[in-house]
């Protein structure tokens, strides 16, 4: 009896190796795809932080032209609405203002 039991026990272990032997070079297959898609995963992350600041610059650089563009044409109107103005602070400074 022990004899027939070892040898259904050897017989399931040489099926369940080959069994297992398949997934096993699946498994070693795979782990490399799933490193490189967590590596990519990671650098996908950095680039849409990058993104993200990159949007927010161009905001701050939007809202600091439009001031800009504002103070150009203020200046524009000032000097066709006072022509003396335009040329004071040439003349002036600030020791004998």
């Amino acid at each position: 009896m022990r004899l027939v039991a070892h040898a259904s026990l050897a017989l399931l272990s040489s099926e369940l190796l080959a069994d297992a032997l398949p997934l096993v070079s699946q498994v070693d297959d795979l782990t490399p795809r799933a490193e490189e898609a967590a590596r990519l995963k990671d650098q996908m992350d950095e680039y849409r932080h990058a993104s993200e600041k990159a949007k927010k610059q161009e905001n701050v650089i939007d809202k600091y032209r439009k001031k800009l563009e504002e103070a150009g044409e203020t200046r524009r109107m000032l000097k066709v609405r006072f022509p003396l103005t335009a040329a004071f602070p040439r003349r002036c400074t600030r020791s004998s203002c």
